[in-house]
């Protein structure tokens, strides 16, 4: 009887080892289990050409994501933009994706991102033909602090606005992380003249 328990305890102890293993590993190798949602308040105007909202987890402030034009150069026709995201210091921004759209297509630039180097940048035409993708799967050191990308946009004769959804994922750096948080959500920048 004691042999058999035993050798119950030794097979339990086993599969514990192996499954704290398991989780270790794909801890370690950022590879998540559970998905967050985080609730984005709408974007509000701050000052003249620049907007920002607040991500909430659980009712805590985790992050906020700042946009901000400039009216069209008349010299370029090109509307410079900016686009960061603030994250609290105990968490990492893991991955970024834009993508702006408009009724007609229009131009995209990515000026050279800050704090180079980067992680490799996917930067292209998405298969509509509408939208342009601007995306970083694994942001790397980057993500240890404030994201800053900037861009230039030419705009279409008449276009007044254009759109661009943003998401995000991040987490909180632990000895087994199995969470991580993800953002989306999208902001209508009117095109000032």
């Amino acid at each position: 009887m004691q042999r058999r328990v035993k050798v119950v305890l030794i097979v339990c102890s086993a599969l514990v080892l192996a499954a704290l293993l398991v989780i270790f590993t794909l801890s370690s190798l950022k590879v998540f289990l559970f998905t967050e949602n985080l609730s984005v308040e709408g974007f509000r105007p701050i000052g003249l050409d620049a907007n920002g909202t607040d991500v909430y987890q659980n009712g805590v402030r985790t992050s906020d994501i700042y946009v901000g034009t400039d009216p069209v150069n008349p010299q370029t026709g090109l509307v410079s933009m900016r686009f960061s995201i603030w994250h609290l210091d105990t968490t990492q921004l893991d991955s970024l994706h834009l993508g702006f759209s408009a009724a007609n297509s229009m131009q995209t630039y990515l000026e050279m991102p800050e704090g180079y180097p980067w992680s490799p940048i996917k930067f292209h035409q998405d298969h509509d033909g509408q939208s342009i993708i601007f995306e970083v799967d694994d942001l790397g050191f980057q993500g240890s602090g404030t994201v800053t990308v900037n861009f230039l946009i030419r705009p279409w004769q008449g276009q007044t606005s254009f759109q661009v959804e943003i998401q995000y994922a991040m987490h909180t750096p632990a000895f087994i992380q199995l969470t991580h948080q993800v953002v989306s959500t999208q902001i209508e920048i009117p095109i000032k003249r």
